[in-house]
């Protein structure tokens, strides 16, 4: 089962298998690597940009290293698990295009995006909560202000973005993935649809793809 010493024969066949498709990846590498040399000559200030622009960004720059992550990993004979990775990426791309779909409002949404964070919070208070019993009286008492804190940053998102149930806090935009596509376009829906069912393969534990795992001639 180590393939280790077989490793550069794997990765030298693939690379020569795959070349085309690796070309064309190694083509995009490079043109987001020319795009950023323009962006950071410009010497723009972050909040010089609106808050959707400073959205696209995060997205952008966190989806370039995942895109390279994906890349090095495919390289190597691990595609498999790239699965995982590309439906980060493809949340990405979602997320991106759902934000700035409208311009008028990209902002609104943008804020709504980071606002979330409060959410998030909330969510791991229970467990915080647990671990803190056997504290010191001070740590506690830091814990229940920065517990009110968080709380009030809740009910201010909640009050701010009409959200009126807990169902609609399930993700940042209180829409699926799947909807904000629909949202989008029938193209990107469908994209989505194609990738998610392709990743499903694979960063599920099931018997799917099991082939791709285990050679099994003669059973």
């Amino acid at each position: 089962m180590d393939r280790s010493q077989d490793q550069p024969f794997i990765e030298e066949f693939i690379e020569e298998e795959f070349r085309e498709l690796f070309d064309l990846a190694d083509e995009a590498g490079d043109c987001v690597e020319r795009l950023l040399e323009v962006f950071n000559k410009r010497g723009t200030k972050l909040f010089d940009l609106s808050a959707g622009r400073r959205i696209f960004l995060f997205i952008l720059t966190r989806s370039i290293k995942t895109y390279s992550s994906i890349v090095v990993l495919c390289r190597r004979g691990y595609g498999q698990d790239v699965a995982t990775l590309l439906r980060g990426l493809l949340e990405n791309l979602v997320t991106a295009e759902y934000i700035l779909y409208d311009p008028k409002h990209a902002n609104n949404l943008a804020a709504r995006f980071v606002a979330y964070k409060w959410i998030i919070f909330k969510r791991s208070l229970p467990e915080q909560e647990k671990l803190i019993k056997e504290a010191s009286e001070d740590r506690q008492k830091e814990f229940d202000r920065r517990k009110a804190d968080v709380m009030k940053h809740v009910d201010d998102f909640k009050k701010k973005f009409k959200v009126t149930s807990d169902r609609a806090l399930i993700t940042w935009s209180g829409k699926t993935v799947r909807d904000m596509a629909k949202h989008v376009s029938a193209e990107l829906v469908a994209e989505y649809d194609e990738t998610f069912r392709q990743c499903s393969r694979f960063s599920h534990p099931s018997i799917l793809g099991d082939q791709e795992y285990m050679v099994r001639e003669n059973k």
